[in-house]
């Protein structure tokens, strides 16, 4: 009996210890729990180049340029490739409360020369003529900067020929572009001869006499004729010849390489006259009593001798007026006097 009360006792202590034990047992794995460290991983980046060149204007990527890395945030600088120039910019990586930064050196450049908005290739002037070539040109560049314009030669206005002359467009970056312009300088003008004056004729009596003063006026008898004329030259397409080889037609008058609408040559009406007017000879005649094709009898005419005739001689000037059958030109009474001015020289 007493041996059944000792087991019940030590049983009761066994109970008794296990239960004050095990809280301890379960409040010390928690201590460790609380009071371990945490081990954070280092934010790391690595870049394929530590320096970067770029045009002006260019778009960059700049995560592009990571190779490697570790991070859970990336901050990345704005880039503005209009800004020329050498710039640092740094990118940086972020882990946690830890952050490395890496440098890039950018070099923004400008390698697009200017262009040429307005320009010329040739370029024709006249013996001694100053001009500005430069006047011809513009140009703009990409960067909206200034742009200066100069040639590689000055014109050489007095020696005649051709010239090439080269002109340049330079940007503030000192990139250049460049256009050849052709400039052809005319020949010297020979200089104009002094007016010969042509006495006119007395021998036709009818017309009465003319004065020995050449500057004085002198009676006259005035007709008009066409390239149609009876006697005249006119080929199937209504042209012709005057006596010096201009060629006139119906309608106009070749003259300076072209045919030129209407009746005069050089600004001059066309006269036939007797062989004692000189070719180029310039009259003048008044009171003529002619009426058609721009010509007013209260006007005086003033005309070129370029043409002879059969019926033409002494002081008898025939003017032409194109079409003798089409040209509305009618004759009217009226007292014609000449006046001989001067001569053309060279006139056909």
């Amino acid at each position: 009996m007493k041996l059944i009360k000792i087991s019940i006792l030590a049983l009761i202590l066994l109970l008794v210890t296990s239960v004050s034990v095990q809280p301890t047992v379960q409040a010390s794995e928690e201590n460790e729990k609380v009071i371990r460290p945490t081990i954070e991983r280092t934010p790391s980046l690595q870049l394929n180049q530590e320096t970067l060149s770029v045009e002006y204007g260019e778009e960059v990527v700049l995560e592009d340029l990571i190779i490697s890395g570790y991070w859970d945030q990336l901050i990345l600088p704005q880039l503005d490739t209009t800004q020329l120039g050498n710039h640092t910019v740094f990118l940086i990586a972020k882990q946690g409360l830890n952050e490395v930064k890496v440098s890039l050196d950018i070099e923004i450049a400008d390698t697009t020369p200017p262009e040429f908005d307005e320009k010329i290739s040739t370029l024709s002037l006249d013996y001694n003529e100053e001009v500005d070539l430069l006047d011809w040109f513009e140009a703009s560049d990409n960067t909206g900067g200034k742009v200066t314009l100069s040639q590689n030669l000055e014109i050489e206005n007095t020696k005649p020929g051709k010239q090439t002359i080269t002109v340049i467009a330079q940007d503030e970056s000192g990139n250049e572009n460049s256009h050849d312009v052709v400039v052809t300088v005319k020949e010297k003008p020979k200089p104009k001869p002094k007016p010969v004056v042509v006495v006119p004729s007395t021998s036709n009596n009818s017309l009465s006499d003319t004065s020995s003063n050449s500057n004085d006026r002198f009676n006259a008898k005035v007709t008009y004729y066409g390239v149609d004329c009876y006697g005249c030259y006119m080929d199937s397409s209504g042209q012709g010849y005057t006596a010096s080889g201009v060629r006139v037609s119906t309608t106009g008058v070749y003259q300076n390489g072209s045919w030129v609408p209407g009746i005069t040559y050089k600004g001059y009406y066309i006269f036939a006259a007797g062989r004692q007017y000189a070719y180029c000879t310039i009259i003048d005649i008044y009171n003529h009593g002619i009426v058609g094709q721009g010509i007013s009898p209260d006007t005086p005419i003033r005309g070129i001798v370029l043409d002879r005739g059969g019926g033409v001689s002494g002081n008898h000037f025939d003017v032409f007026i194109g079409s003798q059958r089409s040209s509305g030109v009618r004759h009217v009474r009226a007292n014609p006097q000449a006046q001989v001015v001067g001569h053309l020289a060279g006139c056909y």
